[in-house]
């Protein structure tokens, strides 16, 4: 379907409204543009809608990274809590700058494991689960010469607009 000049440009002041309101805002952000896979359930791929106890905690989390503070987690498997935290750090290397983060996990495998591992899908790692956020993003969120095989490389994603990083690092 082709649109019009008017159509055009409606579109586009929409879509760059929604990135307005999605650099503003965690929730909206997280609520509107990313997915969560769950293979224990068909569909597998599923729109992230926030339930309440999530939406505090995105604010949650993003209050004690601006103030520098430590946050526990008290939490269950399957509540969604890393899927949470990791789209919060993805809002913040896309919008926030000097956003630096490091990851890790026990084993080198729950940490990056999309080249292969021993932990099954690559979903099950923290990089996977950035992949998969990051792949089912609209190309106009993603910052501008973002290249993924040049800026996404094992355990290290790069914003080449903001120089925002998010690394990773296992005790293995």
């Amino acid at each position: 379907m082709l649109l019009n000049e008017a159509e055009q440009k409606r579109l586009q002041a929409t879509l760059l409204e929604m990135k307005d309101m999605a650099s503003k805002d965690p929730v909206y952000f997280i609520d509107t543009f990313c997915y969560t896979f769950n293979p224990k359930q068909d569909p597998f791929h599923l729109r992230f809608k926030l339930f309440p106890f999530q939406k505090r905690l995105v604010r949650d989390i993003v209050t004690a990274i601006r103030n520098g503070e430590d946050l526990f987690i008290d939490k269950t498997r399957e509540m969604g809590v890393t899927y949470t935290i990791i789209s919060v750090l993805i809002w913040f290397w896309l919008f926030e700058p000097a956003s630096n983060f490091l990851i890790g996990s026990r084993k080198e495998d729950y940490v990056d494991n999309r080249r292969g591992g021993t932990t099954g899908n690559k979903e099950e790692s923290l990089f996977g689960k950035i992949d998969y956020i990051l792949s089912r993003l609209p190309t106009y969120l993603l910052p501008k010469d973002f290249i993924k095989d040049r800026h996404f490389t094992f355990m290290s994603l790069v914003n080449p607009e903001l120089g925002n990083a998010i690394s990773g690092e296992s005790s293995n």
